[in-house]
């Protein structure tokens, strides 16, 4: 199933170097702007190559196709590569109309696009017989999972044979195995942080764009949110360190504006943190407000292995720079 990872590395590596590579991992909720350090730290440090999970999961769902329709995933995977995009097979058609694929290809692998989703629909029966969402789920957590972790393979394999590397990811998990995997290979670990009140406004701005443009896959539906709390607690201590300080009153709307109505993914991130139910006072509880007269709670992050922690909650250009230079600094990568 994953063959063509490998395929595809082994074709877009240059000649390997003796010497091992370095690994920069960037961790944060989605929508706290990793995507757009990568793209600013790439710019400044052209030789380092993006291994982002998202890009790398595409291609694996590309690859879920092939058995059904070969001539599908071929146009597909072309305009997959050029383009460079981590999205879902739902948006295909849309980013196909904007690449710089040549109009052949562009043409073919946009009239496929409705022949993969079939074909992503045939993935869920079980031989004849349709398997239920329980089973699908479960099912679906595994190949994740196993995507997951072939993918944290070949990103070691690629540092240990010299090349140099960034990538990025939403769970600490993935920050372990990667740091087990790489433990002959430099990485720096990094924490993109964004406030709760700003990853809110970001959440909204993208699915208002993704709405008006009709990319659903672009949609984030607050899972964010429950990110956030997977990667931060209540400061408990003066030697953790103070990311934001934050009020009951943002909290509350980020609540009300995201996670009204529960969403399969919010209960899935909520279920693995322990909580039973993802309703507005566990989500409250999570952040540290565990009593109705807390106003304010002091936030630090959950873990203490990071090598440097960004804050990114300033969305411009200059601090987004700055951030990136920082991380590189890091990375022994500039001076």
């Amino acid at each position: 199933m994953f063959n063509i990872i490998v395929l595809f590395f082994l074709l877009t590596a240059p000649c390997l170097s003796k010497d091992k590579g370095e690994i920069i991992i960037l961790l944060g909720t989605s929508t706290s702007g990793k995507t757009t350090l990568i793209k600013t730290i790439k710019d400044i440090y052209t030789t380092l190559d993006d291994c982002s999970m998202d890009i790398m999961r595409m291609i694996k769902k590309a690859d879920r196709i092939k058995e059904f329709y070969p001539h599908a995933y071929a146009d597909l995977l072309a305009a997959i590569h050029h383009e460079d995009i981590g999205k879902g097979m739902d948006s295909a058609d849309f980013y196909i109309q904007r690449s710089n694929v040549p109009d052949g290809i562009k043409q073919r692998a946009r009239a496929s696009v409705k022949i993969i989703q079939g074909a992503e629909s045939l993935l869920k029966v079980d031989g004849s017989k349709q398997v239920s969402d329980e089973q699908q789920q479960d099912k679906s957590k595994a190949e994740r999972d196993a995507c997951d972790q072939y993918i944290i393979t070949a990103i070691a394999q690629m540092a240990l044979s010299g090349k140099n590397l960034i990538t990025d990811t939403s769970r600490e998990k993935n920050v372990h195995a990667l740091q087990e995997q790489c433990s002959e290979v430099k990485h720096t670990v990094v924490l993109v942080f964004c406030s709760l009140a700003s990853l809110s406004k970001r959440v909204l701005t993208r699915n208002e764009r993704a709405s008006h443009k009709g990319d659903m896959s672009e949609m984030r539906k607050g899972f964010p949110l429950w990110q956030y709390i997977d990667l931060y607690k209540k400061r408990e201590s003066a030697e953790e360190p103070l990311l934001e300080t934050l009020t009951r009153r943002d909290a509350e709307k980020a609540y009300d504006t995201h996670l009204i109505v529960p969403t399969t993914k919010t209960k899935r991130i909520a279920s693995r943190l322990g909580y039973e139910k993802c309703d507005k006072e566990t989500f409250l509880s999570a952040l540290g407000f565990t009593s109705s007269d807390i106003e304010r709670v002091e936030i630090t992050p959950r873990n203490a292995h990071y090598d440097l922690i960004i804050d990114n909650t300033q969305d411009d250009l200059v601090a987004i720079a700055d951030s990136a230079k920082k991380i590189l600094i890091q990375a022994g990568m500039i001076h």
